[in-house]
């Protein structure tokens, strides 16, 4: 009888103390396979064709004399079904190979801003006189497609990030064939359009996982907030997430996307640690400034940072005598070196005794 009291005693400690209890919900997630609203590709061999009924989308870049011709994939995708407050953790485009003539080593995916057109009227003509001038075409990813019978997959989470954040409901991607690879007249790579007859399972698809904010996650700061490097050096760029009371909170996925710069586009996904720290590290090969935006649950919670890549010899050396100044006794001097802006900086001053 005693321990049945002692038993009800711990029962009523514990329901007693829950409701003074903090506990932080975890966000939701989830994956949207979409296929396209319109797929199709345009020709400027044959300018004046629509395509947007072939059951194959095509691409292909020859020369057959002195001329160059290009065919372009076009897709298009309705983004409405991704929950408004979402952060995109990432997106690719997949297209499924039916056959192709040779390898090809470049094929391109853009982003455009453009989704005015439709696959039952677009023609190359059509987008050369009314569309490209409102294009802003992106450079989102670059692979191989050396077979057929396979899915290929290009990331484009860059070009669903931005349409998402300028209240887009669709986003547009082109596909090319790398910038100078040329092939003979009568090369091409065919992938499986929405109209194929394999059926929809061999569609073209847009894969997008996307996240939202765990209640409680009510700021993200990231470090530092202006930096400078060299060229073909290294940076890290830290997002530190926290609750209301500054607290740090761990396991928040991050988004981080050079918005702007050099670089931009190029994004990646961090999970952050027990001290509510996430990472994102690049470089570049070009100057410029990148704009960086760390995201979570969309623009709810979000931090921009920037970066700016300096040209010109980068010297190891001359970079830590930058920070701890050198002296050295020569002869009856003592000679400090040190790094001030570009120019190495000698100071002399004679030995006293």
């Amino acid at each position: 009888m005693q321990r049945g009291y002692a038993l009800l005693a711990v029962i009523l400690l514990i329901a007693a103390i829950l409701p003074a209890c903090s506990f932080r919900k975890a966000g939701a997630e989830g994956q949207i396979v979409l296929n396209p609203t319109d797929d199709t590709f345009v020709d400027d061999y044959s300018p004046q064709s629509n395509f947007g009924a072939q059951d194959a989308v095509k691409l292909s870049s020859y020369q057959p004399s002195f001329l160059w011709y290009h065919t372009d994939i076009w897709l298009k995708f309705d983004l409405s079904s991704i929950p408004p407050d979402a952060t995109v953790d990432s997106a690719t485009v997949q297209l499924y190979a039916v056959n192709l003539t040779d390898p090809y080593n470049h094929t391109w995916a853009y982003s455009c801003t453009n989704s005015s057109w439709s696959e039952s009227t677009l023609t190359f003509q059509d987008y050369q006189d009314h569309l490209i001038g409102d294009m802003n075409f992106t450079l989102m990813s670059d692979i191989p497609v050396p077979s057929s019978s396979q899915w290929y997959n290009w990331s484009v989470n860059g070009a669903v990030v931005n349409a998402l954040s300028q209240g887009r409901e669709n986003v547009t991607l082109v596909l090319m064939v790398g910038n100078g690879e040329i092939h003979e007249a009568s090369s091409y790579v065919k992938f499986s359009s929405k109209e194929s007859l394999l059926g929809m399972a061999f569609a073209p698809r847009l894969i997008v996982h996307w996240s939202s904010a765990p209640s409680g996650v009510e700021g993200i700061q990231l470090e530092p907030k202006t930096a400078t490097n060299h060229v073909g050096t290294s940076h890290t760029l830290r997002a530190f997430v926290t609750d209301k009371d500054g607290v740090p909170v761990p396991l928040v996925y991050v988004n981080f996307t050079i918005v702007s710069g050099p670089n931009a586009v190029r994004s990646m996904l961090g999970l952050s640690d027990a001290n509510g720290m996430a990472a994102f590290s690049w470089s570049s090969g070009v100057s410029g400034t990148d704009i960086v935006n760390a995201t979570i649950a969309g623009e709810t919670v979000f931090d921009t940072a920037s970066k700016t890549w300096e040209s010109g010899f980068f010297d190891p050396i001359m970079d830590t005598i930058n920070r701890i100044p050198i002296g050295v006794i020569v002869g009856t001097a003592l000679v400090t070196i040190a790094l001030v802006g570009s120019y190495a900086v000698l100071r002399w001053k004679r030995k006293t005794h």
